[in-house]
């Protein structure tokens, strides 16, 4: 039942109903997230794409692109340890975004590229770290509650990361 009507904020969609304010951010903040974890990871894909028709990347960073990879696989990994179809959702057609962008942006590397180490040396160290940490979880008799900290602890580093890839580039930013 919802508190008096003084103490709600009226949100009306075809009938007369309210919900108060903590209803309100409960479903519209983590709606908000949905909408922007999903444009972070959508972002680098149309540049990607039009550097495919190019048939180079330029000046296009892809150390991002391949940390995203690993972060949007946490998220989802995290979603489904702790049920929650809000983080799914915020993650689930990114992945789509950042794997297709992954793809498309390893053949524009060719041998050659500066970062191409940086970037194999990324995936594979996250994947191979993902999956340790998931080896120690299930075989490590690791709470269900606690595995799921883990995760979320994990998602969260990978994310920091993440938010701080940009910077890889920062001496080509400040000499130009």
């Amino acid at each position: 039942s919802f508190p008096a009507k003084s103490k709600m904020l009226a949100i009306r969609g075809g009938g007369d109903q309210t919900m108060s304010l903590a209803q309100a951010f409960g479903v519209y903040a983590p709606a908000m997230g949905i909408v922007t974890s999903n444009a972070l990871y959508f972002s680098a894909l149309p540049e990607v794409l039009r550097a495919r028709k190019a048939g180079d990347l330029g000046p296009f960073n892809p150390l991002p692109s391949t940390i995203m990879v690993l972060s949007v696989l946490s998220w989802l990994q995290y979603s489904l340890v702790v049920s929650n179809p809000w983080i799914l959702w915020s993650n689930l057609p990114g992945a789509a975004a950042v794997l297709l962008t992954f793809v498309v942006m390893l053949p524009l590397m060719g041998n050659t590229h500066e970062t191409l180490n940086a970037c194999q040396n990324t995936f594979v160290g996250g994947a191979m770290a993902t999956l340790c940490l998931w080896a120690y979880l299930i075989f490590g008799g690791v709470t269900g509650a606690l595995r799921a900290q883990y995760i979320g602890y994990f998602a969260s580093a990978i994310f920091v990361v993440l938010a701080a890839s940009p910077l890889s580039t920062i001496g080509t930013v400040i000499a130009t």
